[in-house]
Formats: structure tokens, C-alpha cells, sequence
């Protein structure tokens, strides 16, 4: 479409001036319509015209005089200017449909959107405040059951120990062991008990010969470091249950190292404190990491022989590991809620997160953070809710129905956009129907025009050939007069050319073809036909009426059944068989010359090869003569050396006739009269290469050319009865390798025996100036001047490519600047009738 307008702009700026308003009053096209419909197609709305016309919304139409006209003076427009008004106004129809259909859409999509989004939002809050409150629930379960374990569990252990400590009779090994197996205590929780005396330094000899006990290590620690009420203090280990910890502890003084010592002294110290906990170490003898909880006891009341010391202090160890799997379960992790125990040092002393995996994948990425009061510490526990634990409870179902809804809402916004178009389609059709009558006058009016401009003569036949319509070109080109038309049938003026039986209906066959026409005056005429039915289509003489036929009867109800176009070829066909004579002379001379080029070669051949042989004695027989006695007489020897060089011009002419000869004979395919007698032991292939290289030796030595020969493999040898066509392939492709190579070249002739396959191979390094290989592709006369040899180059050349062609051979030449000249040939041993017979005993091939 907009290269439809851009066309229809074109033509508007192309087209020639139309008459103006005050003289445009001859043509039809150019009056005021007066029917509505028409006056509706013609003119567009208000908004078109003052988009395209000037800005007051008026066209610009000059007068006679140069003025325009005034307001009230109608405005005519052309047919032209009518019908790009009436595109261009559905133009901008079709583009305000688009719009409209696409605006209303969008609302439609646009409120989907919102409903979708509005429906998401409040699903999925509903899902996150259930996953919130179930994940709090099962964190503040945790942080409940790490309450109860340390600060009632394992606290009511330690204020049980310092019990015993102050009302048992005797402070023994064996009343410890019945207090722990009799007593309450947790043992799932605890993994040892133990008793120690605070004593002073004063009292420690009085401590070791009682209990005949040694305190270490020592020395002991700085009395400044360990000072109670102003007495340094020490704390030995005395009792301890269960009996595997005893051998490691027993003696041990516990103020000793500053992890132990800083919360022992904390509780002495403290008049209110009764526990203390120590810092994250590790356990004797299991090497476990743990705690340690200090009780302090009241004063005992007495002391006697048995217990002389009043001061006791209780220890219980805990390992971490088994008291916070014990106290968290793993109730929560089975449901996905894990925590870590962070200890007042940064230290993670424990957690309940797998360690298969890695945290970003498993754990969601919030987290909760309470502060857990242990004993006398302030532990933090971080809870972390798993993904699996949050899809459970907040799942996609809120997406999928978002977009569900999207979905749905996107739907019914394409439906609403088709029905828009729909509507709009259909009041444009109705305005396209209220022109229809006028745009077919229109149609007809033109129809008639191309018909009568036509140069193919039409004819519309009914069924049972009679002519219902034609055209001018018709009458003119037939001669018969209307009046004749009507009385003839179709195959009484037309006859195709390929057939000689019609159709029994009395139509002509249906194609495109060549024909002939015969005319009213009896003449026949080339013609080329193109028949065409109607493809059962009920089509009358109306219809072809109103698309500009000239109908030959009032009656115009007939059916047409075949539509023929015909036109004259007279000159196509004269000069077709111009050119048919030209070639058939064409082809008898050339075969007349290809007859006489090889009868000359037939006579010639012979001749020259009996000459050379005769010159090639003559000069044998001249330097036998020459090696005799002396002459005696100088003027005899003067005439013998001038006889010697006239007879080698001689020679090199017969020479240069005998290849010549050769070359012809292989150009044309001359057979050969002759055979060489072949070996059946077989011809070395090197030694054919010297024989060969030795006819070229004056050449090779004139132009000072190195060559470098080589056969493969090494003593290979050709056999069969008749040796002629390899002497003849390595004698033209040597020829030509000595004739076109420059002076000083390097020439590598490498001759090979390659599966079944004669393979000749020469590089030359440079090449005459004076040669030029791509012209010896066309045999031309560019090398006539040259001197006998490159006048005969080009004849080799071509006959050496024909014979290795006839033998089914192939050959290949190329030019390199680095490697120079290269020509490659290979020939099947079997098409030239020979073989080659391997060194060593590497059999025949």
C-alpha cells in the first residue's frame, strides 16, 4: 500500500498540466457529477482535502487568465485526481481502523494486566504471612527448647552437684560415683562430673600429703593472676566420675590456663553468682568440643579427718554437639527450618543445616535472629527457613492464575481488536459498494480502449465454434468484413500447426502454438495462437460486451467456450529459415574444409617424413665426406663448407616439414601407416626420454637450458608391440617444453609409471618472451612471424591436447611466478595398447 501511494505521488508529479477550470468542459471525465453516490466516491471528506490540498482546505486550480478561482466557484476534478482522493480517504480509513482496534485491545489487555497483577498480590500476601508465621513458630520453638536445656536442664545438674557437695557426710570417689548413679541427673546431656577444693597456696602441702595427690603443672601461676579476697587460690581436680576422664585430669590444677581460669575467677569473685560457663574448648580425653560449668557450693559447716577442706566447687562437662542435637530434635529440621548457634566469640558452635549442600541453593535468603540467654552468657541463634520449606507453603499457584488471567484478558483483547476491524471492514465495504456501478462503467469505458489498441487480433467463440466478438485488429488482420465474421467458423480462418485433428465440438485446442491463418483473400499466413476457455465458468457475450468486445449478433445470451488471441509472424518465420540456410552452409563448408585438411594430411605426411629421412642421409653421408683426406685446394674447401651449411638448412627445413606433418596428422586423426616394431622385453622409459631429448639436443644447447630428467620408478620399461604412441607423446610434449623455454631456463622432466597411467610431468623455470601460452588455446595465425618453430608451436600445442583426449587422457597446464611453467599429462597404459613391466620382479602393470 504505501508503494501504491508512492507511485500514485509519481505520476501526479509527472503527469502533464490539465486543462484548466474555465476550458475543461469537452471531456466526460471532466464534468460536475451530480449523482450522490458518485458525488460521495469522488469528493473525500473535509479533514483529506485540507490535509492534501492548500491550508484553507481549497484546490489549487489556476484559469484562463492566471487568477484563481473565487470561493463559490466550483472546483472540477479529473477522474485521475477523483480516484486518488477516494484511495486515499480508505487509506486513512483502514489506518484510523487499525488504530482504533489496536486502542481498544489495549484497554482490554491493559485491564487484564491489572487484574492479574491485583490477583497475584493478594494470593501470594496470603501465602507469605502463612510461610512467616509457621517459619516464627518453629524458630521460637527452637529458641524455647535451647532455653529449657541450658537454663533448666543443665542448670538444675549444677545446683544438684554443689548440693552434694555441702551435705554429703564425706566428699569421696565412691560417694560421687553413688550420687551420680542414684541422683537425677541428665546423663544424655552430661558427659562428666567432677569435685575440686579451692584452696589457698598456704593450703596445697596440707592438699598433697592428704589425698597423696601431686598438683600440676607447676610452677604454678603468678599469685597476682589468681587472687580471691586478696589469697591466691588454686583449684585441683580431686574426683571425677566417669572413670575414663580421671588419668588425664586427676591432679590437674585448673587456674592454670586462662580459659578456665577467667570463669573460675569470675565466680569466686562474684558474692551473687553461682554458675559460670566457659568459653567454646575442647574436652578431655574424647578431644570433643564442649563447655565447661562451674558451680561454686556453700561452706561446708565442719571439717574433720576425712574432708578437712570447707571450700568445694562442682564441674560439669557438656559436649555441644550431643546437648543441642538433644535439645533442638530435629523436629523443625525435618520441616525445613534450620538454625545456627553463634557463641559470644563469633565462633558457629553449632548447626542444623545439612552439609551436603550449599547454602545459596538450600536456604531461603531471609533470616531470623534471637538472643538466647545461657547460664551466664548471651548466645545468638539465627534461623534460616529452607526453599523446599517455603514452596510448601508458598507456591506458584498465584502466578498461574495471574497469568492465567493475562491469558485470558489478552485473548478477549485480540477478539475485541478482530471485531473492531470487522466493524470497520464491513462500513468500508459498504461504501466501496454504493461506487461499484460507476467504478465498472469506468472499467468497461477503459476495457473498450485496450481491446481496440490491442495488436493481437480476439476472437470469443461459443462451443460449437462460431464467433460471438472480436476486436479492430481482427477485421484488419483477416480481411473478412464484420458482416462475413458472423457467418464463419473458427477453424474456417485457423488451423494450428502441430496437429491435423480438431476437436469434433468444431473449437481449436487449447495452448499456446504456432499456426496459420488463412484470409478472406485466399492467402495463408504464419500466425502464433494462444486459446484459453472459459474453465466452465458461465460466461455470456454480455459480460464480454461490457468489457469492451464488439459483438457480431443482437443476441447476446450465447455462452462464450474459448477465448483466442492471434497475431502475425511472417518475419519471425522468414528470418528463422534465414538462419537455418545460414547455418547449413555454415556446416558444408566446414566440413568441406575438414575434409580437405585431412586429405592434405593423408598426402603430406609420407612425403615430409620420406624427405626428412632422405635429408637426415644426406647429411650423414656429407660429414662421413667431411672426416676424409684434407682437401688440397682452398676454393674446394670454401665450396664443400657452403654446400654442408646449405644442406643443413636443409635438413632443419625437412625437419621442421616431417613435424609439422605429424602435428596435422594428430590434429585431424590421420591413421598411422607405420609401427616401430614394439619390444616385448620392454624399452627402458628413460632411455625413450634420451631418444627423444637427443632429436632436441641442437635446441636444448642453443638456448644453454639445463635439464634435469628422472624416470619412476628406476628401470621401468614400457612394452608391447608397438611403441609409436608413447614415442609420439614424450616427442610432443619434449618439442614443446624445448621450444618455448628462454635462455638459461632450469627444465625438470620427471616421466613416471603410476597405477596403470603413463605420467608426464616437465616444469620449466622461465619462458620465452616471445610466447604466450594462453593464446595456444585458439589456433591463430599471432604466431605465424615468429620463425619456423613458433610458427608451428601452436599446432603442437593443439595436437598434442587431442591425441592425449583420444587416448582418454587427461592434461593440465598452469603458470606460478615461484615455480614457473608447468605441463602434466596422463595417459592409460591399456588405450595406447602397451605396458609397463616393474624392476626387481614387481610384475607388469
Amino acid at each position: 500500500m504505501p508503494r501504491q501511494r508512492a507511485a500514485r505521488r509519481r505520476r501526479r508529479v509527472s503527469d502533464p498540466p490539465r486543462p484548466t477550470a474555465t476550458t475543461a468542459t469537452a471531456s466526460d471525465d471532466d464534468v460536475e457529477e451530480t449523482h450522490p453516490t458518485l458525488a460521495r466516491a469522488a469528493d473525500p471528506d473535509p479533514d483529506l482535502e485540507h490535509a492534501h490540498g492548500d491550508p484553507l482546505g481549497h484546490t489549487t486550480v489556476r484559469t484562463d487568465s492566471g487568477a484563481f478561482p473565487g470561493p463559490g466557484v466550483p472546483v472540477r476534478r479529473t477522474a485521475a485526481e477523483r480516484t486518488d482522493a477516494v484511495i486515499d480517504r480508505e487509506d486513512e480509513q483502514v489506518r484510523r481502523a487499525y488504530r482504533s482496534a489496536l486502542v481498544a485491545a489495549c484497554g482490554v489487555a491493559l485491564t487484564g494486566v491489572g487484574c492479574a497483577l491485583a490477583l497475584y498480590f493478594a494470593l501470594h500476601s496470603v501465602e507469605a504471612d502463612r510461610f512467616t508465621r509457621a517459619w516464627d513458630a518453629l524458630c521460637e520453638q527452637n529458641v524455647r527448647l535451647l532455653d529449657v536445656a541450658f537454663n533448666q536442664r543443665l542448670a538444675n545438674s549444677a545446683r544438684n552437684v554443689a548440693a552434694y557437695l555441702y551435705a554429703v557426710p564425706v566428699i569421696s570417689e565412691e560417694n560421687l560415683y553413688e550420687f551420680t548413679n542414684r541422683s537425677s541427673f541428665d546423663m544424655s546431656i552430661l558427659t562428666a562430673v567432677g569435685s575440686h577444693p579451692i584452696l589457698t597456696y598456704e593450703q596445697l602441702p596440707q592438699f598433697e600429703a592428704h589425698y597423696n595427690l601431686q598438683v600440676w603443672p607447676k610452677p604454678l601461676p603468678p599469685e597476682s593472676t589468681v587472687r580471691v579476697d586478696g589469697r591466691p587460690i588454686v583449684s585441683p581436680v580431686l574426683f571425677v566420675y566417669p572413670a575414663a576422664v580421671k588419668p588425664g585430669l586427676l591432679g590437674f590444677n585448673q587456674m592454670s590456663y586462662v580459659s578456665r581460669r577467667a570463669g573460675i575467677l569470675a565466680l569466686l569473685r562474684s558474692p551473687t553468682k553461682q554458675i559460670a560457663m566457659s568459653d567454646p574448648l575442647r574436652l578431655v580425653p574424647y578431644n570433643h568440643r564442649g563447655f565447661l560449668i562451674w558451680v561454686r557450693a556453700l561452706p561446708r559447716p565442719t571439717a574433720d579427718h576425712a574432708t578437712p577442706f570447707t571450700d568445694w566447687m562442682g564441674t560439669i562437662s557438656v559436649e555441644t554437639t550431643t546437648i543441642l542435637t538433644v535439645a533442638l530434635g530435629t523436629q523443625a529440621s525435618s520441616q525445613g527450618v534450620f538454625m545456627d548457634i553463634l557463641h559470644p566469640t563469633g565462633e558457629l558452635i553449632f548447626t542444623t543445616v545439612p552439609a551436603n549442600t550449599t547454602r545459596h541453593r538450600l536456604l531461603h535468603t531471609a533470616s531470623r535472629t534471637y538472643t538466647v540467654p545461657v547460664l551466664d552468657q548471651t548466645w545468638t541463634a539465627r534461623c534460616f527457613a529452607s526453599t523446599r520449606f517455603r514452596h510448601s507453603l508458598v507456591t506458584t499457584w498465584p502466578a498461574a492464575i495471574a497469568a492465567i488471567t493475562a491469558a485470558v484478558f489478552a485473548v478477549a483483547g485480540e477478539a475485541t481488536r478482530r471485531g473492531v476491524l470487522r466493524w470497520h471492514a464491513a462500513q468500508r465495504a459498504l461504501t466501496r459498494y454504493a461506487g461499484q456501478d460507476e467504478m465498472l462503467a469506468m472499467l468497461a469505458r477503459s476495457g473498450r480502449a485496450v481491446l481496440e489498441a490491442l495488436p493481437d487480433a480476439l476472437l470469443v467463440v461459443n462451443s460449437r465454434g462460431r464467433l460471438l466478438g472480436i476486436n479492430a485488429a481482427a477485421v484488419a488482420l483477416t480481411g473478412y468484413s464484420v458482416t462475413d465474421l458472423e457467418q464463419v467458423r473458427v477453424t474456417r480462418i485457423l488451423a494450428p500447426s502441430h496437429t491435423a485433428v480438431l476437436p469434433e465440438t468444431g473449437t481449436l485446442p487449447l495452448g499456446q502454438f504456432d499456426g496459420t491463418l488463412y484470409r478472406a483473400s485466399g492467402s495463408a499466413v504464419p500466425v502464433s495462437m494462444s486459446v484459453n476457455d472459459t474453465r466452465d465458468a458461465a460466461v455470456s457475450v454480455s459480460d464480454a460486451v461490457a468489457a469492451g468486445v464488439t459483438p457480431l449478433s443482437a443476441d447476446q445470451s450465447d455462452a462464450i467456450a474459448q477465448v483466442v488471441l492471434f497475431h502475425d509472424i511472417s518475419d519471425q518465420v522468414d528470418a528463422q529459415h534465414r538462419r537455418e540456410v545460414a547455418q547449413m552452409d555454415r556446416a558444408r563448408a566446414t566440413g568441406t574444409r575438414a575434409a580437405l585438411l585431412t586429405t592434405l594430411a593423408r598426402l603430406i605426411v609420407p612425403q615430409t617424413r620420406a624427405v626428412d629421412d632422405a635429408m637426415q642421409a644426406l647429411q650423414r653421408a656429407a660429414a662421413v665426406m667431411g672426416t676424409g683426406s684434407p682437401p688440397r685446394r682452398t676454393a674446394g674447401r670454401a665450396r664443400i663448407s657452403s654446400a654442408a651449411d646449405e644442406l643443413a638448412a636443409g635438413v632443419t627445413a625437412a625437419q621442421h616439414m616431417a613435424a609439422l606433418g605429424s602435428d596435422l596428422a594428430l590434429l585431424v586423426d590421420v591413421p598411422r601407416s607405420f609401427s616401430d616394431g614394439g619390444s616385448t622385453n620392454g624399452v627402458r622409459l628413460c632411455d625413450l626420454m634420451d631418444e627423444a631429448l637427443a632429436a632436441r639436443d641442437r635446441e636444448v644447447s642453443g638456448k644453454r637450458v639445463a635439464v634435469l630428467t628422472a624416470a619412476d620408478p628406476p628401470g621401468v620399461r614400457i612394452a608391447g608391440p608397438d611403441l609409436a604412441a608413447v614415442r609420439i607423446l614424450i616427442a610432443k610434449m619434449l618439442l614443446i617444453g624445448s621450444v618455448v623455454a628462454a635462455d638459461g631456463a632450469v627444465w625438470s622432466v620427471r616421466y613416471s609409471v603410476l597405477r596403470g597411467r603413463l605420467v608426464l610431468h616437465q616444469e620449466l623455470s622461465a619462458m620465452s618472451t616471445y610466447v604466450d601460452l594462453a593464446g595456444l588455446d585458439d589456433l591463430g595465425l599471432q604466431h605465424a612471424s615468429l620463425g619456423q618453430h613458433f610458427g608451428a608451436l601452436p599446432l603442437t600445442y593443439l595436437a598434442l591436447i587431442r591425441y592425449v583426449r583420444r587416448l582418454e587422457g587427461t592434461f593440465a597446464r598452469s603458470a606460478d611466478s615461484v615455480k614457473g611453467i608447468m605441463l602434466h599429462v596422463e595417459v592409460p597404459l591399456a588405450k595406447m595398447g602397451v605396458w609397463a613391466i616393474f624392476p626387481s620382479g614387481g610384475g607388469r602393470s
